[in-house]
C-alpha cells in the first residue's frame, strides 16, 4: 500500500478567533485516541452525460455520488470541507485553559488530518475484513503533527482498492466524538457527498454548559472507583496505547441464533427472574469467561474482584436534554463488581442480576453526582482506565451501516487489530450478518484463549 497525499482540510469559511468549545467533565476522562474504519467493496463506474463522457469533478462542486474511482478521494475530501461548517472544533485543537485547569477545543481552523493511499490489490485479498489483522492497521490514518504544533483532533484516511472497492477510516480524539457521535459524522459526512445536505443537525452547544455539575458541586453517591488526573502537564499531548499493555485482538463471533439461545438459558428454569437482553445476557457470560481465563492461568486469589465498566448512551433516555446530534461523549460507565470466584461459580442469570441492578442505578440523578464528584476532583480528569478492570466498549446498533457515499452501505466496520490487554470490544457483526454481533478481547497466551473459548463454546458453535 502507498500514502499518496496527507493534507489538513480547513472549513471553507474562518471561524471567529475567540471561538473555543468547552468540554464536559465527562470528556475530560478520554483524551485519547480512537478508531474505526469502513470497508465498502463495490465496481464503481463512471457516472456519464449525453456523449458518455464523465461528469467533471473538481475542489468545489460534485454533481453526482457515482463519479469515477479516481474521484472518490476528491468527493469525500470535498464533503469533509462542507461538513467543518457544521463540526467546525473538528478542525481545531485540544488546549488546556491553565486559568481554570480544564480541558478545551481552541476552534483556529488548523484543519482535519485527510490521508490519500492506493493498495495494488483488490478488497478480497484482504480476506475477511471482520478478522483483526495487523495489515487493515495500515489502513488507518496515523495522527501526525510538525514538533511546534499540537496533534489534529480528527483525522481521515481513505484507501482506493484495485477491484474499485475502498476504505474509510476515523481516528479521531476520543474527547471530542463517542462512538454515537462519530458514528452520525461520518453518515453526515456520506450524506453531504450524495447531495443531500447533512441528514442529523449536530448539536454543538458548550458541553459544559449542557453537562454542567451542580453550584457547588454536591455528589450524592460514593464513586471511589472514579479516578482523577494527577499530572496535568502532559496533558493535551497524544495518547498512545502503551505497548505492555497491548496486543492483537482475537474475534469471536455470535450469531443471531446464538444470542438468542444464550438469552434463553440465562431465562430458563428462573420464575422470578422476569427479563434480561441479549445484550445484558451476553456481558454476563464475556465476564464469567474473563474471570475463570484469568483465575486459572494466573497466581491470584480467588477473592479478587474483577471489576467491568459497561457504557450507557444517555442521549434521550437518562439526560432528555441530550439529542441523537449531540456531539461529544453521551456516554457514561457503570461499575460492576464482583470476585473471581464469585464470576467463576454463579450461574449466568445471577451475574445478570448483578449487572442489571447497576443498571437500574443509571439515573439522572446518578449522573449528576458523578458530574459533581468529577468537579471535586483537583486538576485535569483521568483519561486511562485501571488496568485491574475488564473494560468494556460497545459500537452495536451504531449508524455505521446508513453511511453510504452512494455506492451502498459498507461491508463491515472495524476496529484496529491492536488492542489493550484485559479490555472488551462488542461490533455489528455485519450488513448481511443481521442482529450478530462480533467481540473482540485481547487473550494473553494461548492457555488464556483456550479457557475463555471453553465458557463460550455453546454459543460460539451453535448454529441453525
Amino acid at each position: 500500500m502507498r500514502l499518496e497525499a496527507t493534507i489538513m482540510v480547513k472549513p471553507p469559511q474562518p471561524s471567529p478567533s475567540t471561538a473555543v468549545l468547552e468540554l464536559s467533565n465527562l470528556d475530560h476522562m478520554l483524551n485519547f485516541y480512537c478508531s474505526v474504519i469502513l470497508f465498502y467493496s463495490t465496481s464503481i463506474k463512471p457516472h456519464t452525460h449525453g456523449n458518455n463522457k464523465v461528469i467533471p469533478f473538481n475542489d468545489t462542486h460534485y454533481i453526482h455520488p457515482r463519479v469515477h474511482t479516481k474521484d472518490v478521494v476528491l468527493m469525500v475530501k470535498c464533503a469533509l470541507q462542507e461538513l467543518l461548517t457544521h463540526y467546525p472544533a473538528a478542525a481545531g485543537r485540544l488546549s488546556l485553559n491553565t486559568s481554570q485547569n480544564r480541558l478545551e477545543v481552541e476552534c483556529n481552523d488548523q484543519g482535519v488530518q485527510f490521508v490519500s493511499g492506493h493498495a495494488d490489490i483488490p478488497l478480497s485479498d484482504l480476506g475477511d475484513v471482520s478478522l483483526p489483522h495487523p495489515s487493515i492497521d495500515l489502513l488507518i490514518p496515523n495522527i501526525v503533527s510538525r514538533e511546534e504544533e499540537r496533534p489534529p483532533i480528527v483525522a481521515l484516511q481513505v484507501t482506493m482498492f484495485n477491484c474499485g472497492g475502498f476504505a474509510l477510516a476515523l481516528t479521531n480524539n476520543h474527547v471530542y466524538l463517542d462512538g454515537h457521535s462519530a458514528a452520525i459524522f461520518l453518515h453526515n459526512l456520506a450524506s453531504i457527498a450524495r447531495g443531500n445536505g447533512i441528514s442529523i443537525a449536530p448539536d454543538t452547544i458548550s458541553r459544559r454548559e449542557r453537562m454542567k455539575p451542580q453550584s457547588p458541586p454536591i455528589p450524592t453517591f460514593d464513586h471511589p472507583l472514579v479516578m482523577k488526573k494527577k499530572d496535568a502537564a502532559t496533558y493535551v499531548d497524544m495518547k498512545l496505547l502503551p505497548v505492555e499493555r497491548c496486543g492483537t485482538a482475537t474475534r469471536i463471533s455470535f450469531s443471531a441464533n446464538a444470542l438468542m439461545k444464550l438469552r434463553s438459558d440465562v431465562l430458563i428454569g428462573h420464575t422470578y427472574f422476569k427479563d434480561c437482553s441479549r445484550y445484558q445476557a451476553l456481558i454476563a457470560l464475556l465476564w464469567k469467561g474473563r474471570a475463570r481465563s484469568l483465575l486459572q492461568t494466573q497466581e491470584i486469589p480467588n477473592c479478587i474482584e474483577l471489576p467491568i465498566r459497561i457504557p450507557i448512551n444517555l442521549r434521550g433516555r437518562i439526560m432528555p436534554s441530550l439529542t441523537q446530534g449531540y456531539v461529544g461523549n453521551g456516554i457514561i460507565c457503570i461499575i460492576v463488581s464482583a470476585s473471581l470466584q464469585e464470576l467463576c461459580e454463579s450461574p449466568l442469570y445471577l451475574i445478570v442480576l448483578k449487572i442489571q441492578g447497576a443498571l437500574l442505578d443509571a439515573t439522572p440523578e446518578f449522573v449528576q453526582s458523578i458530574l459533581d464528584h468529577l468537579e471535586c476532583g483537583e486538576g485535569p480528569l483521568e483519561s486511562w482506565p485501571d488496568p485491574s478492570f475488564f473494560g468494556m466498549s460497545s459500537l452495536v446498533n451504531l449508524p455505521f451501516y446508513d453511511t453510504d457515499f452512494g455506492w451502498g452501505s459498507p461491508i463491515y466496520y472495524q476496529l484496529p487489530s491492536r488492542k489493550m490487554n484485559n479490555r472488551l470490544y462488542i461490533l455489528d457483526g455485519g450488513a448481511q450478518a443481521h442482529q450478530s454481533w462480533n467481540a473482540m478481547v485481547v487473550l494473553e497466551s494461548n492457555m488464556e484463549h483456550q479457557i475463555f473459548l471453553e465458557t463460550l463454546a455453546n454459543y460460539v458453535n451453535f448454529s441453525t
